[in-house]
């Protein structure tokens, strides 16, 4: 944690360099598996949108997120997101091995395994539950499914629609919430 804590803070400036660029003439979008969500979180938070609360980002993907559960809720560390991300999508896995042990070591629920409650985030909020892609490239990546994100065809296609900005709501299907999508095989 103190480790990503450093890295963000070494990045903020960056961040702020790159957000003080004209927003017609560049697109923001970070892909962020794991712990590099802790990163993510404390590059934000030194950063002057901490501060200004203006939207400058495009797209947050987060994949495999290694943070509480409740990091985006009011009172919570990263509750402003929404102010400077126009959309903020997170990719879970119900059976995300390497989340579990994080689970249990850290005795709370994680955003990549279990998910956010979208009834107390704002509409730029959604997820996409990747549990019943099987597509792994190999073996290996299969036992902890974790790393779904490059190991997966499926998920890497609809991945690259997302950076690309193109049309992400093909091969899903919506859930128990309008803004809780199934990625199909």
């Amino acid at each position: 944690m103190k480790i990503a804590r450093t890295k963000g803070s070494y990045l903020a400036p960056l961040l702020d360099l790159l957000t003080a660029i004209d927003p017609d003439n560049v697109r923001l979008t970070f892909l962020c598996h794991s712990m590099g969500n802790r990163i993510f979180q404390h590059m934000l938070m030194g950063s002057n949108l901490s501060t200004t609360r203006r939207k400058r980002i495009n797209h947050y993907i987060s994949v495999g997120a290694d943070l509480e559960s409740n990091i985006f809720e009011k009172g919570e560390p990263l509750e402003w997101l929404h102010t400077v991300v126009d959309d903020i999508t997170i990719y879970i896995h119900d059976n995300d091995r390497s989340l579990t042990m994080s689970k249990l070591v850290n005795k709370s629920l994680r955003v990549g395994l279990n998910g956010v409650d979208l009834q107390q985030l704002p509409e730029n909020f959604k997820i996409v539950d990747v549990s019943n892609i099987t597509d792994h490239i190999n073996f290996v990546s299969s036992i902890s499914n974790h790393r779904y994100f490059y190991m997966s065809p499926a998920v890497m296609k609809d991945l690259g629609r997302m950076v690309r900005n193109e049309d992400i709501n093909i091969d899903k299907r919506i859930l128990d919430h309008p803004r809780k999508y199934q990625l199909l095989r």
